[in-house]
């Protein structure tokens, strides 16, 4: 049984929970079975709204866990003050409605003393989704597990934080997660680690259980795409970039806005505003010229209803 009057665990998990209910019981389950029990438990309720469900699902677990409860800030800002609180030498994430396998701990401190990293990420397996059911997070999102700030600025790799173990050093050292980022400011921290030259390792071994819904991956592609560019806004506005990291960050802005443009055509397709969806297309065309885009230029121009048809078909088979 994890005893949290330890005055150093090696390890804290950090848990923002938030709505977490309902699934909080399997997640800390996950850590508390874990084959590597050098580590403490930091459960930071953030302003939950099912706060008293919450805490009646914390009840068995009180003495193993350092419950801290905050008004709503944010998952930022509720990682942060857990990190603040934290006693361990290494930091591992984990959100309140993902889990862990058995050896989670202690496979990635394997890698860690093997590599000398810093930081060490590997992957995991999408559940709860129907359309992604067996896919895994490096299948959607390929990471070439070479760590730079180039590399995470051209979106070469993929880093789930759910999966990923730091040092607190490391975390300290970059500046905590920025609480003005809502969406991305896990990436933003990995960058400012990675242009602190602190150093990344990677495995592709399957340690973990990331949660996802099919209700949010339809629908929101152009928001997703919205955000990532007001987080490379965000980060081209903060300044202090090498040529190299601007040249990364300008082509990631370059094929956002050309992505942009084009999912816009599509949703702008679906709801028969043809002239709304030329626009777009032609926009994307301007970016990036290509034979497919001028293709449905011409077709919406020519022939907008047998494009709609056509379109339309294809989406409701997909």
């Amino acid at each position: 049984m994890l005893n949290v009057d330890r005055k150093e665990p090696l390890i804290s998990v950090i848990i923002p929970a938030y709505n977490a209910a309902g699934s909080i019981a399997r997640t800390l389950d996950s850590v508390l079975g874990q084959t590597m029990t050098d580590f403490e438990i930091m459960l930071v309720n953030d302003g939950s709204p099912d706060t008293p469900e919450l805490e009646s699902a914390l009840a068995k677990y009180a003495g193993r866990i350092i419950y801290i409860k905050q008004p709503n800030l944010g998952a930022a800002a509720a990682r942060n003050t857990g990190i603040k609180a934290c006693r361990g030498q290494f930091i591992a994430f984990l959100d309140a409605d993902d889990f862990w396998l058995p050896n989670y701990l202690e496979a990635q401190m394997n890698v860690l003393r093997k590599t000398g990293a810093d930081v060490v990420y590997c992957d995991a397996l999408l559940v709860g989704s129907a359309r992604l059911k067996g896919r895994t997070f490096m299948g959607l999102a390929p990471s070439t597990c070479e760590v730079t700030p180039e590399s995470l600025l051209r979106v070469d790799v993929g880093i789930l934080t759910t999966a990923l173990i730091a040092t607190k050093k490391a975390v300290l050292d970059a500046g905590l997660f920025d609480e003005t980022i809502s969406r991305g400011h896990d990436f933003d921290l990995w960058l400012r680690i990675a242009q602190k030259r602190f150093r990344f390792a990677c495995h592709r071994k399957i340690l973990a259980h990331y949660t996802i819904s099919d209700s949010g991956l339809s629908g929101n592609t152009i928001k997703q795409i919205q955000r990532r560019l007001e987080l490379l806004n965000t980060i081209q506005g903060r300044g202090g970039l090498s040529t190299s990291e601007q040249a990364a960050l300008g082509h990631n802005l370059e094929e956002s806005k050309v992505r942009l443009a084009i999912e816009s055509g599509k949703a702008r397709l679906l709801e028969r505003d043809f002239q709304g969806a030329l626009v777009e297309f032609n926009q994307a065309n301007k970016l990036r010229h290509s034979w497919k885009v001028t293709a449905v230029c011409w077709c919406l121009r020519m022939a907008p209803q047998l494009l709609w048809h056509v379109y339309r078909a294809r989406v409701v088979s997909s």
